[in-house]
């Protein structure tokens, strides 16, 4: 929980370093916080705009 939580690793990143499935990870560990939640989403968010802008921009 404290590498989801506070450190903001990547549930797919815990999933492997256990190398456990995702299931079992969720049921067990997983504890995801509303903070949490939000930055992952406008970090995802950030990156996807700025691959966005930058495959508008190799269009040119």
């Amino acid at each position: 929980m404290r590498m989801l939580n506070h450190f903001k690793f990547s549930l797919h990143v815990v999933v492997r370093m256990m190398g456990d499935t995702e299931k079992m990870v969720r049921l067990n560990y997983d504890d995801y916080d509303d903070d949490t939640i939000t930055t992952a989403n406008n970090q995802k968010m950030i990156r996807y705009l700025k691959n966005k802008s930058d495959d508008d921009e190799s269009e040119k």
